[in-house]
């Protein structure tokens, strides 16, 4: 998402130097939804649950960052940054808590692996997007990111297996 956004907005003649101001929101509102969501985390302890809502609420409000123009589609994107960048903490903490004799491991894989190997996907999603374009390439995503959110709701499951399998050795 972040790689195509420049060129979206570039195409929607907004200047560089605006859309690198854009770009600086997104990450700065990301990262106060990270605080919040790690503040969320340790009173709550609710993991699974925050970052289910966290993509719950980031793909509707990205969907329609693509169907709105100007300055309504740039605070859809930029609070749709708050909501998808908070999960990341709350990833990072929970992957600890299921690797919790390898926790440089556990960090590494949501940190340096997880982007790698976006890194890697967006040479395809480049590709696609050249031929069907940015916006139809997004709608494709999103249903990757509906079917993600579907997957999210076996983790309470599986994370009361471990806790019971903790428990009961």
């Amino acid at each position: 998402l972040i790689t195509y956004m420049p060129l979206y907005y570039t195409g929607a003649n907004i200047t560089l130097i605006n859309v690198g101001t854009i770009m600086l929101f997104f990450g700065m509102l990301g990262g106060a939804g990270g605080l919040f969501s790690g503040f969320l985390f340790d009173r709550f302890k609710k993991g699974s649950l925050i970052i289910q809502i966290g993509f719950v609420l980031a793909t509707p409000i990205l969907f329609f960052t693509f169907r709105t123009t100007g300055l309504i589609s740039i605070i859809l994107f930029v609070t749709g940054g708050f909501f998808l960048i908070s999960i990341q903490p709350v990833c990072i903490r929970m992957t600890q808590d299921l690797l919790p004799g390898n926790m440089s491991l556990a960090s590494s894989l949501i940190l340096g692996f997880s982007p790698g190997i976006a890194a890697i996907t967006m040479i395809f999603l480049g590709k696609a997007a050249d031929i069907i374009g940015i916006v139809a390439l997004i709608n494709y995503e999103i249903i990757l990111i509906i079917f993600t959110i579907l997957m999210l709701f076996s983790f309470p499951l599986a994370e009361r297996s471990l806790r019971d399998e903790k428990n009961n050795p």
